[in-house]
C-alpha cells in the first residue's frame, strides 16, 4: 500500500490518511487475506509515518486479525540506521543519507527504477543533524519547516550500486525479524 499518515509533511499535494481510517484498511486487508487461508500476514512499512500505527494496531488487535496472524514490522529507528550504515560505510553522513528524498531513498529508486528518477533535478535540502528539537520542529510544523523543497538530506550523491546495497541490508533485516518472529528461517 502506497502513502498512509503523512500530515507533517506539509508539501502542496501530499495525500495523508487519518490514523483511525489507515489502521481500519490494514484491519481490512489482513482481514480479507486471512478469510482467503493466509495464516499470517506480514505487514513492511516503507513510510515513516505508519510504523506508529502498525505498533499501535499490533497491541489493540494482540496480533491476531479475523483469522489471520498480523504481524508488523515496527522498528522505524531500526530501519533508517541499516540504511544510515550503508551510507556511513560509503563517507556518507546521517544527514546527507537521511530518509526523505535523500540519497538512500533516491539511491534505492535508482536501483528499482532508474527511469523515474531525473538526477538533474536532485536537490539538497536539510543536512544538518535530526535531533530531537529538529525532530519536535519536523513534526510539529512538516517537513516544510526544515526544507522548502521536502528533502531531508541531499539527493545529489544518490547511485544505483548503493541503491541495491541498501536493498539488500533492509531485505536482510526483515528476513532476520520475521524469521525470529514467526519462527521460520530462510532457505
Amino acid at each position: 500500500m502506497a502513502g498512509g499518515l503523512s500530515p507533517p509533511h506539509g508539501v502542496p499535494g501530499t495525500i495523508t490518511l487519518t490514523p483511525q481510517t489507515f489502521k481500519s484498511i490494514v484491519t481490512e486487508y489482513v482481514g480479507s487475506l486471512g478469510a482467503h487461508g493466509f495464516e499470517t500476514v506480514l505487514v513492511i512499512p516503507s513510510h515513516g509515518g505508519n510504523f506508529g500505527p502498525l505498533r499501535e494496531l499490533e497491541a489493540e488487535t494482540g496480533g491476531r486479525i479475523g483469522g489471520a496472524r498480523f504481524v508488523p514490522y515496527t522498528d522505524l529507528l531500526r530501519f533508517v540506521e541499516v540504511m544510515s550504515e550503508v551510507g556511513l560505510a560509503d563517507g556518507l553522513p546521517a544527514e546527507v543519507s537521511e530518509s526523505h528524498a535523500g540519497e538512500a531513498e533516491t539511491s534505492i529508486l535508482l536501483a528499482l527504477t532508474p527511469a523515474l528518477v531525473a538526477m538533474d533535478r536532485a536537490v539538497a535540502g536539510y543536512d544538518k543533524p535530526l535531533d530531537a528539537e529538529m525532530a519536535a520542529r519536523l513534526f510539529e510544523f512538516g517537513t516544510t519547516a526544515l526544507s522548502e523543497v521536502g528533502v531531508l538530506g541531499d539527493a545529489r550523491p544518490a547511485t544505483a550500486e548503493r541503491g541495491g546495497r541498501y536493498l539488500d541490508v533492509l531485505v536482510d533485516l526483515l528476513v532476520g525479524y520475521f524469521g525470529q518472529t514467526t519462527g521460520t528461517t530462510s532457505a
